[in-house]
């Protein structure tokens, strides 16, 4: 555990936990520790990561369903052009 005072730079590293709260303390500071999972896991999706998965998943889907209806069409009117036997 360590403290580190921002405005003066200063660090200083403490063995355990009780002794860490108390500096703490002391420095009027009440710390609440959260596993490292949980932190990260509220910082890990960001806009930027909505944006990349969208612009990764709908350019394809767009071009796929615009195939679709191509080859439909295309379909669709190969059976009118065709004569009648």
């Amino acid at each position: 555990y360590f403290v580190l005072d921002t405005e003066t730079g200063k660090h200083t590293n403490y063995p355990d936990y009780d002794s860490f709260i108390a500096a703490s303390s002391n420095l009027g500071l009440r710390p609440k520790l959260e596993p490292i999972a949980t932190v990260y896991g509220r910082y890990r999706f960001t806009w930027f990561d909505v944006i990349a998965a969208t612009l990764f998943v709908v350019p394809p889907l767009v071009s796929v369903v615009l195939l679709i209806r191509w080859i439909v069409r295309l379909r669709t009117t190969r059976q009118v052009l065709q004569p009648a036997l």
